[in-house]
C-alpha cells in the first residue's frame, strides 16, 4: 500500500477554534494502492450548543444573492406559504439600502441604521456606505439579539440580506453575523439566489 505522503496527503489536522471541528485525513481502501480521503465531522461540546429537552432549536435562514435577483420576492413567498400552512414565521429586513419590499417586516436594520445617512454623513458610496452599516450592526449586535428574541423561542426567522458581494467574499461581516447567530443558539442555513440562465 502506498503511504499517504506520496499522495500529497498530510496528517489529519484539527481546526480546535471552529464549534464545527473539521478533520483531513486520509484512509485506505480496501483496494492496495489506492488512497479515499474523508472529511471527518466532529461536534465539539460548547455550552451554547446544548439545548434542554424542553426547548426546540430557533432557525435563521439567511438569504443572500446579488441585487435585483428575488431574494426580498423569495422571502415574501416562503412567508406566504408558512402562513398558509398554519405555520410562525418572521422575515427581517437586513438590508439598510432597500426601499421596498411587500412582506410583513418583523424587524427592520434600517431602524438602528440607514445607508443613505451613512452616505450623507461620511461621504461614502453606496458600496462603502454599506459595508460601514454592517460594521456597525455588528458593533451593535445587542440591538439584533433584542430583536430576535422579541420573536419568541420557536420561531423560523428569514433574513433578508443584501446584494452587495463583497460582503460575503472579501469582508468577514456576513460570516461573523453568521458566527453570532451559532453563539446565540441559532442554527444557520444559507440560501444564495441567482439568475436562471
Amino acid at each position: 500500500m502506498l503511504p499517504s505522503t506520496q499522495w500529497g496527503l498530510k496528517r489529519p489536522t484539527t481546526y480546535e477554534d471552529d464549534p464545527l471541528r473539521i478533520r483531513i485525513g486520509s484512509d485506505p481502501s480496501p483496494d492496495p494502492g489506492l488512497l479515499q480521503s474523508h472529511l471527518h465531522f466532529e461536534r465539539e461540546e460548547r455550552p451554547y450548543l446544548s439545548l434542554s429537552e424542553d426547548k426546540m432549536p430557533r432557525f435563521v435562514q439567511l438569504v443572500m444573492g446579488p441585487a435585483g435577483v428575488g431574494k426580498s420576492t423569495y422571502c415574501k413567498t416562503l412567508q406566504d406559504h408558512c402562513a398558509a400552512s398554519g405555520r410562525t414565521m418572521h422575515v427581517a429586513n437586513m438590508d439598510p439600502a432597500s426601499e421596498h419590499f411587500e412582506y410583513k417586516c418583523a424587524f427592520d436594520i434600517r431602524d438602528l441604521i440607514n445607508l443613505e445617512d451613512v452616505m450623507e454623513e461620511f461621504g461614502y458610496g453606496p458600496n462603502g456606505g454599506l459595508v460601514y452599516c454592517m460594521e456597525f450592526l455588528l458593533q451593535n449586535s445587542d440591538w439584533l439579539k433584542e430583536e430576535l428574541d422579541n420573536l419568541g423561542d420557536d420561531d423560523y426567522v428569514i433574513l433578508d440580506c443584501p446584494g452587495q458581494v463583497e460582503l460575503y467574499s472579501h469582508l468577514p461581516e456576513m460570516h461573523n453575523l453568521a458566527h453570532e447567530l451559532n453563539m446565540w443558539g441559532y442554527r444557520c442555513v444559507s440560501v444564495y439566489l441567482i439568475d436562471a440562465i
